[in-house]
């Protein structure tokens, strides 16, 4: 379980691909089980980065890409958009 998620987003958003032809790279990965995010995952195709405890692969996995994830911060921080 991941205490910040928007901390741990912008640690991991560091590492995803910029405007990448392989359009799966270009986004955060959210690894969630029942209502936990339980991993966030990025890459940019040459080093991967996995934040949280262990990666399962029995979870649903959201991906939100590169243009909606400060959406996502201003949301999880709660500041209004404006």
């Amino acid at each position: 379980m991941i205490d910040r998620l928007s901390q741990a987003i912008k640690a991991a958003k560091v590492f995803t691909a910029k405007n990448d032809v392989r359009y799966y790279l270009n986004g955060v990965a959210l690894h969630i089980q029942g209502k936990t995010v339980v991993n966030v995952v990025t890459s940019d195709g040459h080093c991967c980065c996995v934040i949280g405890p262990e990666l399962r692969h029995d979870s649903e996995v959201v991906v939100v890409g590169n243009e909606d994830v400060p959406i996502l911060l201003r949301a999880l921080e709660g500041v209004p958009e404006g």
